[in-house]
């Protein structure tokens, strides 16, 4: 019979991590080679002592569900750190603690928290020291307390020359955590305050006095005060004539030009000195539980960096000063203005630049690292977007989520949202039910609801069968931006009817008014005997829209959700291949490809034979119609199974016949490529020129296409990144430059609007040398793989690097990000060799810089030239 053996974790532990086998055909070994902790897991905590004794302090984490006989706890102690020869039992539990007695005053001993599975397996913290000591720390109220701020009183005693003094704050009431918050010193007196500000309202804080001795700690008794209630009142919000608005103070402050609170990314607190960067958010935190001002008022969250390009590109920046402080003052186009006071940042329990620098959090990672996060800073000489780590505190200035509706964006042709099949391009049907006092206030803005106030979105499978319409095309509504409405209504049978009137927007209230019915089908438009004036708007954006009808029997908002056609109609892939012998297809349809599915990367197959290409086009119908700034590239084509060769920088793009379909002219002699004489100038699958036909391009079965779609346009943000050797640098510096990839209309060619770049990246801190320095381009691999860039000039600090070996600055990728490398440690010139010496410890000492990095650097070409 055969026998099964699992070994649980903590005789994995023992046994260590290797993977047991079985030594029969009869036995199976399974081994659990998880570690039950893991580094870190146990913390050697703070002391309280006396002149005769010391109460030791210990936690672990990851034994939560264990029985506390299988582990036992405690402490190895003694007078050097080396020589930790005593043992002191402990409670078995998350947190213990346990007490050494007979000690003499002024004693020094050294100890270190263990815990110990099963008696065989055990895992210890780091050693602290402590020194016995009569002297006291006694933790006093808290005073003047509202929603911003508090005063904390402490007093000491019997205490040393050279001792520091002050106050400890957290937000969570255990007493080690508390131990380890934030301090706030103090002067060395016997008794004293503390004045926090930038405190969170309605928020229970936990605080001690401590007297630090230098070789050890003593702490008074952990007390507590909640900050009362605030809120942001709408008219604290600056409408900037942008797409959101901006508070006129920073969270944690009372006026617009206190400093406020400090936050890492993620912290909900302002009191988290952890540098650990696991301590903090690892992802955007718009909108999560995560986003401080969302947890702490209604409608008001983080920026993100789009909200911050938003702000500084569109408005105009002063480094100023404003009741004695120093910032930056932010006008908007409409003349109003917010001032960002200059309050410095912390790392760890240091605050610095108070007054110099302003450093913005926002609720962007960077995705490129996840310990870094997207920041906006500036000071009286710049102003820039960077990466930060995450556990460096920053300023936080929200935004109101509450967004105006810009009816600009009716202002196209809108189907209702169904199609024949019953399949909706935007909505999960197109049709919602709400409570007559639902608005654009709660559906978009996130008001709060009053009044009747509910929603049913039922699919259309739901309703399909008893409201009364079918899936099928209703018809168009067009909004033209003249104030002129075209409404053509498809009945039943097919019959289609046109009516022309015109229609109001009314921007404040969120309503809109035509002349004639709104579109939809009858069935629902019949319930409502104001299908007219006034009709809501719940929601609006490029791609959709809802207007709401009141239903006059048992009243309630239906909502008619309407798509805009670019999203509602398909986009077909067609090709046109023929032959030299006019073999082949003068038009196939190879897939039909939904708006919503249109990004991205695609294969089709066309089966079928082509002797020599004659004429060989790609198309996709009215994509540049629907998508007028949409990039396609051929990734690759596959003649029979293999792999063709190509030259796409030798094909012509876009909607080339002016019909607004997007088209790759891959070869035709009576197209953009032809010399007018049947004749084809240079042909892409080999080195002919001036051919009727190419024969290179031949298939008997089938031809296979891989094509990558993007709809928005290719617009693209190169980013310098350079790294010391102590990891400090920028993740992402970039100038505000961009660039985009748009097609010629004249040439039919791809083409990158500014090919050549010059980027300034100042610093201080790189004099020891670089263990990264790239630049990169993200996403941009998508559409062009093989893209190709030159250094064209380095200057470090101001003066021109020569000499260097060109050939090893090199192109590399990181996913769909392209990378033009000087210098990787652990990238392709790691391998090949840096341009700029030898490294040292991955260090290149030939990239260091004392005060500035400019790189410029060309984008040469999009795709490589094939070897024919």
């Amino acid at each position: 019979m055969k026998l099964t053996k699992i070994f649980s974790g903590i005789m994995a532990l023992v046994m260590g991590a290797a993977v047991l086998t079985a030594c029969s055909d009869d036995d199976d070994y399974f081994a659990n080679t998880t570690p039950l902790l893991t580094d870190g897991a146990v913390v050697t905590g703070s002391s309280d002592v006396t002149a005769v004794s010391a109460t030791l302090y210990g936690t672990v984490a990851g034994l939560d569900n264990m029985n506390p006989a299988s582990y036992s706890t405690g402490f190895y102690y003694g007078t050097s750190a080396t020589a930790l020869t005593e043992t002191l039992s402990a409670n078995s539990a998350a947190s213990f603690s346990s007490t050494i007695s007979g000690l003499t005053e002024n004693k020094t001993i050294y100890y270190q928290a263990f815990v110990t599975l099963q008696g065989r397996l055990t895992y210890t913290g780091e050693v602290k020291s402590l020194v016995t000591t009569d002297a006291k720390a006694i933790t006093g109220d808290a005073t003047d307390v509202d929603y911003a701020q508090a005063t904390l009183a402490g007093s000491i005693s019997k205490y040393p020359e050279g001792s520091t003094a002050g106050i400890v704050i957290a937000a969570v009431a255990n007493q080690e955590t508390v131990r380890a918050g934030l301090r706030l010193p103090a002067g060395l007196v016997d008794s004293y305050t503390c004045t926090k500000a930038g405190l969170l309202p309605s928020t229970t804080y936990y605080y001690a006095a401590y007297l630090d001795l230098g070789s050890s700690v003593v702490y008074g008794d952990v007390k507590s005060f909640t900050t009362s209630a605030n809120s942001f009142d709408l008219d604290e919000f600056v409408d900037l004539g942008l797409s959101v608005k901006w508070a006129k103070r920073n969270v944690g402050a009372k006026t617009e030009t206190d400093f406020g609170g400090l936050f890492g990314f993620g912290d909900l607190t302002g009191v988290n000195p952890s540098i650990n960067p696991a301590d903090y958010a690892s992802d955007d935190t718009y909108r999560t539980a995560f986003d401080l001002p969302n947890t702490l008022y209604d409608r008001i969250t983080l920026p993100t960096a789009a909200d911050f390009e938003e702000l500084f590109r569109s408005c105009t920046t002063e480094w100023t000063e404003q009741d004695g402080v120093q910032g930056y003052k932010v006008t908007g186009k409409n003349g109003n203005s917010i001032f960002l006071p200059a309050a410095g940042k912390r790392v760890g329990q240091t605050t610095s630049e108070e007054g110099e620098h302003g450093y913005y959090l926002t609720g962007s990672v960077n995705q490129s690292n996840k310990e870094f996060a997207v920041d906006y800073e500036f000071t009286a000489g710049t102003g820039v977007r960077t990466t930060r780590a995450v556990y460096e505190a920053l300023s936080v200035r929200p935004i109101s989520t509450a967004r105006k509706l810009d009816k600009t964006q009716l202002y196209n042709t809108w189907h209702f949202d169904v199609r024949a099949d019953g399949s909706t391009a935007h909505f999960a049907g197109p049709l919602f039910y709400y409570g007559t006092d639902d608005s654009w206030a709660n559906t978009v803005d996130g008001d709060p609801a009053h009044g009747d106030s509910w929603n049913w979105s039922p699919a259309w499978g739901d309703i399909s069968s008893w409201i009364g319409f079918a899936g099928r095309d209703y018809g168009t509504m067009t909004l033209a931006e003249d104030g002129t409405v075209t409404i053509v209504r498809i009945a039943d049978d097919g019959t289609e009817t046109t009516e022309e009137g015109t229609y109001t927007v009314d921007e404040t209230n969120k309503t809109i008014s035509l002349s004639i019915d709104i579109l939809g089908p009858t069935a629902l438009t019949s319930q409502a005997s104001n299908r007219r004036t006034d009709l809501r708007i719940l929601s609006l954006s490029d791609e959709s829209v809802q207007i709401a009808i009141v239903r006059d029997n048992d009243p309630c908002q239906l909502s008619l959700n309407y798509a805009a056609d670019k999203i509602y109609s398909g986009i077909a892939v067609n090709l046109l291949a023929v032959g030299s012998d006019w073999g082949g297809t003068w038009g196939s349809q190879l897939d039909m490809l939904l708006p919503q599915d249109l990004d991205g990367t695609h294969t089709v197959t066309y089966y079928g034979a082509v002797n020599g290409a004659m004429v060989t086009t790609f198309d996709l119908a009215g994509l540049k119609k629907k998508f007028p700034n949409a990039i396609v590239t051929i990734n690759e084509l596959k003649a029979d199974g293999q792999p063709l060769k190509f030259d796409a920088n030798k094909f012509f793009y876009g909607d080339i016949e002016n019909n607004g379909n997007y088209r790759i002219e891959m070869f035709n002699i009576w197209g953009k490529g032809s010399d007018g004489s049947q004749q084809y100038v240079a042909s892409p699958f080999s080195n002919l020129t001036y051919a009727g036909s190419d024969p290179a391009f031949t298939f008997a079965n089938s031809l296979e296409i891989t094509f990558t779609v993007d709809t928005q346009g290719a617009t693209y943000t190169p980013n310098l990144i350079t790294i010391n050797p102590s990891w400090g640098g920028t993740w992402g510096f970039n100038q505000d430059a961009t660039f985009q990839v748009v097609v010629n209309s004249s040439t039919g060619k791809l083409e990158v609007t500014n090919p050549t770049f010059d980027i300034t990246y100042q610093s201080a801190d790189h004099a020891a040398g670089s263990i990264m320095t790239f630049v990169q381009i993200d996403n941009i691999r998508r559409l062009f793989p093989d893209m190709h860039c030159t250094l064209d000039e380095l200057k470090l600090d101001g003066t021109t690097v020569t000499g260097y070996d060109a050939s090893k600055v090199l192109d590399s990728n990181e996913g769909d990000a392209y990378r033009l490398e000087l210098w990787n440690m652990y990238g392709a010139t790691n391998g090949a060799g840096c341009a700029f010496g030898t490294p040292t410890d991955g260090v290149i000492s030939g990239l260091a810089f004392s005060n500035s990095m400019e790189v410029k650097f060309t984008i040469q070409s999009l795709f490589a030239v094939p070897e024919f």
